[in-house]
């Protein structure tokens, strides 16, 4: 099986470490609680990518929207279509922003994430945009062609993080629930 170039820029972290990748560029994923589904918007990320160590499959994506998920990428053909670009004013760029931002949030309420990353990439360009709960910083875009080292480097910090377990933003105050625990709270809540 061949390797993408994401999964190049991944391969020499440890196994525990490695992260997964998946194409869902052509599947909507809900808003991550269905009870609330009806007031927001599906989002459709290019690549979502898995928690360290993770395997993750487009089909299990979709089964159990955001739960494998640590991180997504945006993916657009051409350097134009950053709409970060301090040239692009007004409401030509907002789709693609909120986008970026939706993908975000889902990311922090599912997880329950401090912060959340997610990754543009626009033609030969890319671009990490960190959102928390006030705010969001972008990147200055670099050649990924050029100089795949910072998004290599970006995302071995991201999965050697200096406080929590898991990856960089995450709680590290909360944790997931294991089927033991789980059961547990179903019982406790009859």
């Amino acid at each position: 099986k061949q390797r993408t170039g994401c999964q190049n820029l991944v391969s020499t972290f440890p196994r525990s470490k490695q992260l997964a990748f998946a194409d869902t560029h052509d599947s909507p994923l809900p808003f991550p609680f269905a009870s609330f589904a009806k007031n927001h918007h599906v989002s459709k990320p290019d690549i979502v990518v898995s928690f360290p160590g993770e395997p993750l499959e487009a089909e299990s994506a979709l089964a159990a929207p955001w739960r494998g998920i640590a991180m997504v990428m945006e993916v657009k053909s051409d350097a134009s279509q950053d709409p970060f670009m301090a040239w692009k004013r007004g409401d030509t760029n907002n789709d693609a922003i909120i986008q970026v931002a939706r993908n975000a949030r889902n990311l922090m309420l599912t997880h329950g994430f401090l912060a959340s990353f997610v990754i543009g990439i626009y033609g030969e360009y890319a671009r990490i945009a960190r959102f928390d709960h006030a705010c969001a910083l972008v990147s200055k875009r670099f050649n990924i062609r050029r100089q795949p080292q910072l998004l290599q480097r970006f995302l071995w910090h991201f999965v050697h993080p200096r406080v929590g377990n898991t990856v960089v933003g995450c709680d590290p105050t909360v944790r997931r629930l294991s089927l033991t625990d789980q059961a547990w709270v179903k019982a406790r809540l009859k």
